[in-house]
């Protein structure tokens, strides 16, 4: 249900949650009662749906979550191409770095700090994150490489992972060889599909 809030703006009324979701409207009564109570849900005079204030509260959690679960694969990619790597995710129009690790495999390197942002559409990650908003399921994910950050950025979007649009990327003095470095950040971006997929 609360999926279903967060893609309705407008709001929707029990009938709509109802004919949405399969679920009879005594069912749905309840359940609006039961998370309108604790925030997760807030009903307007008209009666209809909308996310509630709470859902903030979940939302704050899942950054560290993400940066455990991504941590050792993050780790493994930076030391393989010897470039500082990251887990980003979209926040409104810009690419938020959720975690980043340096490489210990190299002494110089491109740095990026968990918190910095950048436009969505600046960078191989805003690309790979456009490109997997149109991807099927189960799709090979995509590798872009562009100029930015000083030098070059290497990403594919995370894919099949629900509600979650994240890349994987890493951050380069010179130019990568698309085959390695490519192969290299899509296999991460396998792997972290799987890991956060559970």
């Amino acid at each position: 249900m609360l999926a279903a809030l967060a893609e309705a703006p407008d709001g929707l009324s029990i009938a709509e949650l109802s004919a949405g979701l399969g679920l009879g409207r005594t069912v749905l009564y309840r359940l609006v009662a039961t998370l309108e109570a604790n925030g997760f849900v807030r009903r307007d005079r008209n009666g209809s749906c909308f996310l509630g204030l709470a859902v903030l509260g979940l939302a704050a959690q899942v950054q560290p979550t993400l940066r455990r679960i991504a941590r050792p694969t993050l780790r493994h990619l930076a030391n393989r191409v010897g470039a500082t790597a990251h887990l980003s995710v979209i926040d409104g129009d810009e690419v938020l770095v959720v975690a980043a690790v340096e490489p210990t495999s190299t002494q110089s390197y491109l740095g990026c700090r968990q918190g910095s942002r950048w436009p969505v559409e600046r960078g191989a990650g805003g690309r790979a994150l456009a490109a997997s908003r149109v991807a099927a399921v189960g799709q090979e994910p995509q590798v872009f490489i562009a100029p930015g950050h000083g030098g070059f950025e290497v990403a594919s979007a995370i894919p099949d992972v629900a509600q979650l649009a994240a890349v994987v990327g890493v951050l380069m003095i010179v130019e990568p060889d698309p085959d390695e470095v490519g192969a290299a950040v899509r296999e991460a971006a396998k792997t972290l599909s799987i890991g956060l997929r559970g």
